[in-house]
């Protein structure tokens, strides 16, 4: 049953299928009351463990599909804007969308994985969630991206997808992420997800993959990143269907043959974006 602020009854909300479940919020309501039978004669029984989580209009968006909220995204030179200046994908969607904030932690040449070699140069996005502290920035959603650099002359091991079941509590994830190798890609992936979902719980999180970049190389690894997204029900926005690629296209909306121009993320990777980020809410 839903009721207002004044804790008064509105309307209710009937659900008949197995958990888990969706609920949409109704217009003005301000608390929830469950009753929950399990069967048809209306037997009452006690609820051993239940998780509730609510995403309002205040960071997910309006009845007429517009989004809004904070953005936080990890990733490297096409995050960040390698060939702009600083001006990614985070920046242009954020120009389309002005109801969103997008706040971009990209930075060029980094891995997902760590290599302590590389990683004088370039830190790691693994580094970088690590050292990113939960209170100084409040995300709604946040949206992750690399690969391209790990896979590149298969700098670092593409490691062995571990499979089963993604751990839901706080002490699962913290001991499912102790046994995870930082040095290996897929091990790796897991546990920056691993790495988010500690620091802001019940946050929506993406995986973006770029548009078609050194292939040979770069296509097993994002081939488990999706069969880990998977694993822990994360959307994955990806750009390699978006049409960017070819000389004549990578001439006129990239800097180098790799790196968007402003006009290459406006065209090919916003309208990607929002549509998963709308089909996520």
């Amino acid at each position: 049953g839903w009721y207002d602020s004044s804790k008064t009854y509105m309307t209710y909300t009937t659900l008949y299928n197995a958990p888990p479940f969706d609920i949409t919020i109704a217009d003005g309501a301000s608390y929830i009351r469950f009753h929950i039978v399990t069967d048809a004669d209306h037997t009452y029984n006690s609820i051993t463990n239940m998780s509730l989580t609510l995403k309002n209009s205040s960071s997910s968006g309006g009845s007429d599909g517009t989004i809004s909220g904070t953005y936080l995204f990890y990733g490297d030179s096409i995050c960040y804007g390698g060939g702009t200046g600083g001006y990614g994908y985070p920046q242009a969607f954020a120009a389309q969308e002005t109801a969103c904030t997008a706040i971009n932690y990209g930075t060029s040449g980094s891995c997902i994985s760590k290599n302590d070699t590389y990683d004088v140069k370039y830190p790691s996005i693994l580094s970088k969630i690590q050292g990113t502290t939960a209170s100084t920035v409040s995300p709604d959603y946040i949206c992750l991206e690399g690969g391209v650099n790990d896979s590149w002359g298969n700098r670092n091991p593409l490691g062995t997808f571990k499979g089963g079941t993604a751990p839901t509590t706080t002490s699962g994830i913290e001991s499912y992420m102790s046994g995870l190798n930082e040095y290996e890609f897929c091990d790796a992936l897991e546990k920056c997800i691993c790495e988010i979902k500690l620091k802001w719980p019940s946050k929506g999180i993406f995986y973006l993959i770029p548009h078609k970049i050194n292939t040979s190389y770069s296509t097993p690894y994002f081939t488990q990143a999706i069969s880990i997204c998977n694993k822990w029900n994360i959307p994955v926005i990806d750009i390699r269907n978006s049409g960017l690629e070819g000389s004549d296209l990578l001439s006129t909306y990239t800097t180098d043959n790799t790196h968007p121009n402003r006009d290459g993320y406006v065209k090919y990777y916003v309208p990607t974006m929002v549509e998963v980020f709308k089909a996520n809410r």
